[in-house]
């Protein structure tokens, strides 16, 4: 039996969540596809250190891994 695919829209915080809960309702038995108009997504809790100095401006946003 062929495994089961899911396309997510939108790779931000949202997209990677939802991308993540398929796969965990799936229990892993699934390929899912995240596609993002960027290859760059800003981690939205990591924000608020930003103004005490805790975090570096460069740590919020991250890359994502481009497939092979």
């Amino acid at each position: 039996m062929a495994r089961e695919k899911v396309l997510v829209l939108g790779g931000n915080f949202g997209g990677l969540t939802a991308a993540l809960a398929a796969q965990h309702e799936l229990r892993g038995d699934v390929d899912v596809r995240v596609v993002s108009a960027s290859d760059r997504s800003l981690f939205n809790p990591s924000v608020i250190w930003l103004p005490f100095g805790k975090r570096a401006a460069g740590d919020a946003p991250l890359t994502r891994p481009q497939p092979t």
